[in-house]
């Protein structure tokens, strides 16, 4: 059984896209899939930042195709959990 005391919800981009901070997301374009508890915490954390989901081009597709969306350069970041990091580093090789 996972436990997380911790919201396990990341951003994952490319060493390229020019995004190094959370706010570096205004104008960019950002995949999630549809159902995940990321998407609630999502506007929260933009509205930290000063950000709205209005600021970017938000895609909502299937968790397996964020990956190559992101690598494909389709995609300028993606949200996923901390927990795939293996997953999109090894894509990313």
């Amino acid at each position: 059984m996972s436990i997380f005391n911790k919201g396990p919800h990341a951003v994952y981009t490319t060493a390229d896209s020019g995004i190094t901070r959370i706010t570096d997301v205004k104008g960019k374009s950002v995949a999630t899939s549809p159902f995940t508890s990321s998407n609630v915490v999502l506007p929260l954390v933009l509205a930290d930042n000063a950000t709205t989901e209005a600021d970017i081009t938000l895609t909502k597709s299937d968790p397996g195709a964020l990956g190559p969306l992101l690598m494909t350069g389709q995609a300028d970041a993606i949200i996923a959990w901390l927990t795939d990091v293996s997953r999109y580093t090894g894509r990313a090789a």
